[in-house]
Protein backbone atom coordinates (compact mmCIF):
# COMPACT_ATOMS: atom_id res chain seq x y z
CA UNK A 1 0.00 0.00 0.00
CA UNK A 2 1.39 3.37 -1.40
CA UNK A 3 1.43 5.67 2.10
CA UNK A 4 2.77 8.73 0.27
CA UNK A 5 0.97 11.94 -1.50
CA UNK A 6 1.55 14.34 -3.01
CA UNK A 7 3.01 17.70 -1.51
CA UNK A 8 3.17 20.84 -3.48
CA UNK A 9 4.83 24.16 -1.94
CA UNK A 10 3.52 27.32 -3.46
CA UNK A 11 4.18 30.91 -4.07
CA UNK A 12 2.41 33.53 -5.58
CA UNK A 13 5.65 33.34 -8.62
CA UNK A 14 6.21 30.04 -8.34
CA UNK A 15 5.78 26.44 -7.59
CA UNK A 16 8.75 26.30 -4.91
CA UNK A 17 8.59 22.20 -4.16
CA UNK A 18 6.21 19.69 -6.02
CA UNK A 19 7.08 15.93 -4.98
CA UNK A 20 5.55 12.90 -3.30
CA UNK A 21 6.47 12.86 0.18
CA UNK A 22 5.01 10.52 2.85
CA UNK A 23 4.41 12.91 6.00
CA UNK A 24 4.33 16.73 6.39
CA UNK A 25 4.97 18.49 10.18
CA UNK A 26 3.81 21.93 10.35
CA UNK A 27 3.98 24.35 12.71
CA UNK A 28 0.33 26.08 13.99
CA UNK A 29 -1.04 28.44 16.75
CA UNK A 30 -2.03 25.17 18.82
CA UNK A 31 0.84 23.25 18.17
CA UNK A 32 3.02 21.23 15.71
CA UNK A 33 0.80 19.55 13.57
CA UNK A 34 1.78 16.19 11.43
CA UNK A 35 -0.04 15.39 8.42
CA UNK A 36 -0.18 11.98 6.72
CA UNK A 37 -1.99 10.75 3.83
CA UNK A 38 -6.05 10.87 4.14
CA UNK A 39 -5.65 13.66 6.92
CA UNK A 40 -8.89 14.91 7.87
CA UNK A 41 -9.96 17.95 6.25
CA UNK A 42 -8.58 20.91 8.69
CA UNK A 43 -8.06 24.65 8.52
CA UNK A 44 -5.83 26.37 10.82
CA UNK A 45 -3.11 29.28 10.83
CA UNK A 46 0.55 28.93 10.64
CA UNK A 47 3.21 30.34 12.56
CA UNK A 48 6.02 31.48 10.45
CA UNK A 49 8.43 29.43 10.88
CA UNK A 50 10.45 26.29 9.40
CA UNK A 51 8.07 22.69 8.87
CA UNK A 52 9.44 19.35 7.83
CA UNK A 53 8.55 16.69 5.25
CA UNK A 54 9.60 13.33 4.74
CA UNK A 55 10.84 12.18 1.79
CA UNK A 56 11.37 8.80 1.02
CA UNK A 57 14.13 7.67 3.90
CA UNK A 58 15.35 11.54 3.79
CA UNK A 59 13.72 14.69 6.18
CA UNK A 60 13.84 18.18 4.53
CA UNK A 61 13.45 21.05 6.42
CA UNK A 62 12.22 24.09 4.15
CA UNK A 63 12.40 27.69 5.50
CA UNK A 64 10.22 30.01 4.24
CA UNK A 65 12.27 33.20 3.13
CA UNK A 66 9.48 35.56 5.05
CA UNK A 67 10.56 33.91 7.89
CA UNK A 68 14.10 34.48 8.46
Amino acid sequence: MEDNFKLEIISPEKIIFSDNTAMVTLPSYEGDMSILKNHISIITFLTPSAFEFLIILFLLIFWPMSAV
